[in-house]
């Protein structure tokens, strides 16, 4: 028998496996932002070896743990927007056999259970086996947030505390404390295994006669957990602000608002929080079907009796004691919070959910069995007809869910994956980055840098398609930037919109395509110069011919690119020449083109990049008319560049592209 018992929780772990990790790079799918938030600071880490306790965000700080799942991810190769999801997914899976070790340590040492050694080891591995495919939170594993470890971390930290309390093994008190110290990096919801820890020690201490030893092992565990959330006790005692920076968002109450008062919003989370078991569950798609609830009609039978036994058995039965309060501890972040019935918020209750419906599914067969004896094949349909219901719902139902692609901001991900195979086909593709968006579009961050792909911000710089034989992407987020578009469709009136209603999560963008063999309008100033290494002058504009002294000339130059340039390059304006048989050099500036935003190893060939100068003529420049020249030298050689071909050139490799006259004071 016991040899049946483990070939169920093997089974359950093989399904627990197929159901996390079967198709995890696109369901759900990829990714939520903050999944790809948290693989930023995963590269980040990886890259400068700094060791975070705890991210300050504008969305009311960020715990550290998911980083450091990511980074793990990231070194076992998977550095995807989805790479993050493998940990939690494991964590998922190894949660059935968590499952049936933690509550098989239970209920062996609840002596004064009426259920058979039997009994308690198939309760158990039924608990396992609905840990397995409940819908959930196999959901929940499927995403790389920290609420997808908390059940497994919580199942480990009870079973080793069972071990050290029960069998006075004092590697079980060490372990809980290690797996309850690192919990606390892993955000509120696993936070919440603490209480759950400290209710369990207490029900065990009253119970069992040898409390020295108990206190003892609890006192080891405590130190060992203390060490291991040092840094970030610190960091919460230097900044107290950020403790509960999150769940002051989460939980806003007032006149005008959803809830004008807490308790307003207690009772209406608690009625749906009860109503999400068997009769209505969350609209959120990210944790489940929508409105589906969280038990199928077997499971449900089986957690009323379940509930049954635990009431029956709560005098005598520590066990029976213990669930309850764990379901309630770890319930409370979605009971005081908005939104609920928040899944996600509430995924702790997992562990002692399916162990009420195994044991209740056990105390039914015990009560069936003797009114039909031939109840056991008809039992075992109806447990795997329960798993069968919640995989298909999983795989079949879930991905035709109409708004999870939305709920999900999948369209970034999407799109920056267009973007990049038409880029590295050939296509040149511009990608607006505006720095200062409170939100920023972490998925292109995350997938756009390193691929040829071209960002910038266009209100700073925006090169233009010239006579390029291939049509032109640019995505510009109009959502903030409404009058690029506008210069765009002025300037090319064959531009074609590509999309004009890309969600990109709190913030909106336009695809436009500028034809191919489209011409940039010329500069008002026609000056042609050829300089090596695919850079050519086109022409330029300017503030004005004449300037005074103290005042400044504004001049933008009109940069054709006619090959790629290999090397970063810094441009160079001189109203004078400076030479001995010239005139005396009085204005300058240098610098990397665009401010530094688009530096020329970027350039691509069929493009015009309009580059900015500001030259201020110092206050006791002698009136006259001086040269302007413009040329480009390497940096830290100084070496100019060669001009090949100009009108007017001087010898030392600039081209003069007026005259500026310096009026009298």
């Amino acid at each position: 028998m016991r040899r049946s018992v483990h070939w169920v929780v093997l089974a359950g772990t093989l399904l627990a496996a197929v159901l996390r990790l079967y198709q995890i790079d696109t369901l759900p799918p990829a990714a939520w932002w903050d999944e790809i938030w948290f693989g930023l600071r995963a590269r980040e880490l990886l890259q400068t070896g700094d060791l975070v306790a705890h991210y300050t965000t504008n969305f009311g700080g960020a715990s550290s743990g998911p980083a450091y799942m990511s980074a793990a991810a990231h070194l076992l190769g998977f550095d995807t927007v989805w790479g993050g999801r493998l940990i939690p997914a494991l964590a998922g899976v190894l949660s059935v056999p968590l499952g049936y070790a933690c509550f098989r340590e239970l209920l062996r040492h609840d002596t004064r259970l009426s259920l058979t050694l039997e009994e308690k080891r198939w309760a158990a591995a039924l608990t396992a086996l609905v840990l397995s495919s409940i819908l959930f939170y196999t959901t929940t594993n499927r995403t790389a947030m920290e609420i997808g470890v908390a059940p497994a971390t919580a199942l480990f930290v009870i079973w080793q505390m069972a071990r050290g309390a029960f069998r006075g093994k004092w590697g079980g008190w060490l372990l809980a404390g290690l797996g309850g110290g690192i919990a606390q990096y892993n955000g509120l919801h696993a936070r919440f295994v603490l209480p759950v820890m400290a209710v369990f020690f207490l029900l065990v201490l009253l119970v069992e006669k040898e409390r020295g030893r108990l206190l003892a092992g609890g006192a080891a565990l405590a130190a060992v957990g203390a060490v291991v959330s040092l840094p970030l006790s610190i960091f919460f005692l230097n900044n107290p602000e950020w403790f509960s920076a999150r769940a002051q968002i989460v939980t806003v109450v007032g006149p005008g608002l959803r809830y004008e008062t807490f308790g307003a919003m207690l009772a209406d989370n608690t009625n749906k929080i009860l109503r999400v078991f068997f009769i209505e569950g969350s609209y959120d798609p990210k944790n489940g079907i929508p409105g589906l609830p969280l038990l199928d009609w077997i499971q449900a039978g089986g957690f009323l009796a379940g509930l049954v036994w635990m009431v029956q058995s709560l005098v005598r039965s520590t066990t029976a004691r213990l669930l309850p309060l764990w379901m309630v501890l770890v319930t409370l972040p979605s009971l005081l919070t908005e939104g609920a019935p928040n899944l996600g918020r509430m995924i702790g209750i997992v562990a002692p959910l399916a162990a009420l419906v195994g044991i209740g599914w056990v105390v039914l067969f015990r009560w069936v069995r003797p009114r039909l004896p031939g109840i056991a094949p008809v039992a075992i349909v109806l447990v795997l007809l329960s798993g069968c219901y919640h995989s298909w719902r999983l795989l079949r139902s879930w991905p035709s869910v109409s708004n999870l692609y939305a709920n999900f901001t999948a369209e970034p991900v999407d799109t920056a994956a267009t973007l990049i195979e038409q880029a590295e086909a050939g296509q040149p593709v511009y990608v607006q980055d505006i720095p200062e968006l409170e939100t920023p579009i972490v998925a292109f961050d995350f997938m756009l840098p390193g691929t040829p792909v071209r960002r910038m911000d266009f209100r700073k710089c925006l090169p233009l398609p010239h006579e390029r034989p291939e049509p032109t992407q640019i995505l510009i987020i109009d959502g903030r930037d409404p009058q690029t578009p506008a210069l765009l469709r002025d300037i090319y009136p064959d531009v074609r919109t590509v999309r004009s209603d890309l969600d990109l999560w709190q913030t909106s963008g336009l695809l436009l395509e500028i034809p191919a063999n489209a011409s940039a309008p010329p500069p008002p100033n026609r000056v042609e110069a050829q300089f090596a290494e695919g850079i050519a002058l086109l022409g330029f504009e300017w503030s004005g011919a004449e300037v005074r002294p103290g005042e400044a000339l504004h001049l933008t130059a009109y940069w054709h690119v006619t090959a790629p340039v290999p090397r970063d390059l810094t441009a160079f304006a001189h109203i004078g020449t400076g030479l001995p048989d010239g005139t005396p050099l009085i204005a300058q500036q240098d610098h990397q083109p665009c401010l530094g935003l688009y530096t020329t190893s970027q350039w691509q060939p069929g493009e015009v990049v309009r580059d900015g100068f500001t030259l201020t003529v110092p206050p006791d420049a002698a009136p006259g008319t001086y040269p302007l020249a413009l040329g480009w030298y390497a940096w830290p050689s100084l070496d100019r560049l060669p001009l090949l071909e100009a009108q007017d050139a001087l010898p030392d490799n600039r081209v003069i592209i007026g005259q500026v006259t310096v009026a009298p004071p």
